[in-house]
């Protein structure tokens, strides 16, 4: 079973951020919610998932960690939001 977790990867030299949350719901349902943009602007995109397999949510979730480090991207601590 996997866990819930956050990822959050930095693109320096696109000046580009990837976002990835992967949470359980009320009804026992994986959701896997992306998010990504400029560094530079306030411009972003998301897109959300449901997965009610577990294996299918792990799978995933390596899937696109592997993706994300193959085009350059760098896995860094999420940034503390602002009030």
């Amino acid at each position: 079973m996997p866990d819930s977790g956050s990822w959050y990867w930095i693109h320096p030299h696109k000046r580009r951020w990837y976002l990835l949350l992967l949470d359980q719901d009320l009804f026992g349902d994986w959701v896997l919610l992306r998010a990504w943009g400029s560094l530079d602007s306030r411009w972003c995109g998301k897109k959300k998932e449901i997965l009610d397999d577990t294996g299918n949510a792990e799978r995933l979730v390596k899937k696109i960690c592997r993706t994300r480090q193959r085009r350059g991207y760098y896995l860094v601590q999420p940034p503390k939001r602002q009030r």
